[in-house]
């Protein structure tokens, strides 16, 4: 913590006022993430997609820049059976344990980004 006395130079400006905000809760990320659904996707599928994710990362994580980011990392990876005809998209228990392997791998990797999202989707 910065002492703010040590970092206030007395040049005039004003003690700054501390709020504080709620961190927010896994229902109301889940909300706010929902809405940057892509053109192309189904809404329910999407939906069902970051329910999924806040579900895994909310508790490790809660930058909600970082959740977005895993999302969009991710969801190529999650969509991929389905776009292939090996799974159905309303089928999110087959859809959750094919994306595990890797959900394990980002739950290591949590906050690292040891692999920018170009060199992630070559990987791909």
């Amino acid at each position: 913590n910065i002492v703010w006395d040590k970092f206030h130079g007395g040049t005039g400006v004003r003690t700054p006022f501390i709020i504080h905000f709620p961190a927010y809760s896994k229902d109301v990320t889940t909300a706010i993430l929902s809405r940057d659904c892509p053109a192309g996707f189904e809404r329910t599928f999407y939906e069902q997609y970051v329910g999924l994710m806040c579900s895994i990362f909310h508790g490790p994580c809660r930058d909600i820049n970082e959740i977005r980011h895993i999302i969009s990392l991710l969801m190529p990876v999650y969509k991929a059976p389905v776009d292939r005809g090996e799974i159905e998209a309303s089928n999110s228990a087959q859809l959750f344990k094919a994306i595990t392997p890797v959900l394990k791998v980002q739950l290591r990797r949590l906050y690292l980004r040891t692999t920018s999202t170009i060199e992630w989707q070559q990987q791909q």
